[in-house]
């Protein structure tokens, strides 16, 4: 009997740890959890570039970022802001030290640039040039409410993206003495507001990583 009461004590313990767990880094079905859950850049990127026009989708080709992924999900899971007023994609500010400092852990490199302002990114020859032949990449963070779709999420970010495409060199074609090609790498995740209780202020996190590089054409 003494063996029995100490092994259900056991599994009673277990069960709580389990059960008092924070955010998670599963991939879920984004039916509006706000435990953290993370979708990562794997999967999410395609979903992304498919809502995107044709000419973007000649341009950009998925990027697996583990990087990135663990740098939005750090930030879901410290970051316990209020998303509930934001009803559109709305970047992390530079000064806002859980993302630029902290996550920016995650993406390290010389070629990482924390952006603020992803509406000025340019990925023209000119620009990435600069870069020498370092691929360089730009990445953001946005929030949002909980309470806009996923279907509205993924729009967003997909106009984003045929937005910055729009500056990108033609896949193939020899500008100059050089081709350019470019990759993305798009991450979110579910974030607890401060109302634990109805969860009205729950939001999501959602992570762009955009690379350039450019090839010299030796033909």
């Amino acid at each position: 009997m003494k063996l029995k009461k100490i092994a259900s004590l056991m599994l009673a313990g277990v069960m709580a740890v389990s059960m008092l767990a924070g955010c998670s880094g599963n991939t879920t079905d984004n039916g509006g959890a706000s435990s953290g859950d993370t979708t990562p850049s794997s999967s999410y990127t395609e979903t992304v570039l498919k809502a995107t026009n044709a000419a973007t989708q000649t341009k950009l080709s998925i990027n697996t970022n583990d990087k990135l992924d663990k740098a939005v999900a750090w930030a879901a899971q410290n970051h316990k802001g209020n998303g509930a007023n934001a009803n559109t994609l709305t970047v992390f500010p530079e000064n806002d030290t859980a993302v630029t400092a902290w996550a920016s852990r995650y993406m390290v490199g010389s070629q990482q640039t924390y952006s603020a302002d992803p509406n000025g990114w340019n990925f023209s020859a000119a620009n990435v040039n600069q870069w020498a032949t370092k691929p360089h990449t730009y990445w953001t963070m946005f929030y949002v409410s909980r309470s806009v779709s996923d279907e509205f999420i993924t729009n967003e970010v997909a106009e984003k993206l045929d937005d910055w495409a729009k500056t990108m060199e033609n896949k193939g074609e020899i500008v100059g003495s050089y081709t350019y090609d470019y990759t993305v790498s798009v991450s979110k995740a579910d974030c607890a507001g401060g109302d634990l209780d109805t969860k009205n202020d729950d939001y999501v996190i959602v992570g762009v990583a955009v690379t350039g590089n450019r090839t010299e054409n030796k033909y």
